[in-house]
């Protein structure tokens, strides 16, 4: 099952939008406490090589225990797919503004390098992708994904959180 959501949202909207302010990784964070999660895992380390090239780079792995993204078609496309559209109406919620997950794809010269994981309540797993193509709407691709098993990260860090 695969499918495909049009954000009308182009990456040079999202270029000129999105300040150097708005980070990735703090936007990560707050979805995760936003969520109710009560364990947010990071996890950053480095990477050899790329299809057998000898390059290095970082990687990040954000993980909790949170509620999740709606998986069902139009609660999804409601909570996720709408740029500057935010579900969140709350005082308490970090996020507000509807543009948090797109920062992630500034991170990135490549936008299939971003996935997000998301489980339904009979455990089934989803995967996020975004499609980012010059001058075209960025497109957020949703599939079931069972190549996957979630698990928490082997060494955790727990300061005061």
């Amino acid at each position: 099952m695969r499918k495909t959501h049009s954000t009308k949202v182009t990456f040079d909207t999202l270029k000129n939008d999105i300040k150097k302010s708005d980070s990735a990784i703090r936007e990560a964070i707050a979805n995760s406490i936003d969520a109710n999660s009560k364990n947010i895992y990071l996890n950053l380390y480095t990477e050899k090589t790329i299809n057998g090239i000898e390059i290095e780079y970082f990687c990040l792995d954000i993980a909790d225990d949170g509620e999740g993204i709606p998986v069902e078609e139009q609660e999804f496309e409601k909570a996720f797919c709408q740029y500057k559209v935010s579900q969140k109406k709350g005082k308490l919620n970090y996020g507000r503004k509807g543009k948090g997950r797109y920062t992630y794809l500034t991170l990135t010269k490549k936008s299939e390098n971003i996935s997000i994981f998301t489980k339904d309540i009979e455990r089934n797993i989803f995967k996020i992708n975004f499609e980012c193509k010059e001058n075209t709407n960025i497109s957020i691709i949703k599939s079931k994904f069972n190549k996957l098993k979630l698990r928490k990260p082997k060494n955790s860090y727990n300061k005061g959180l």
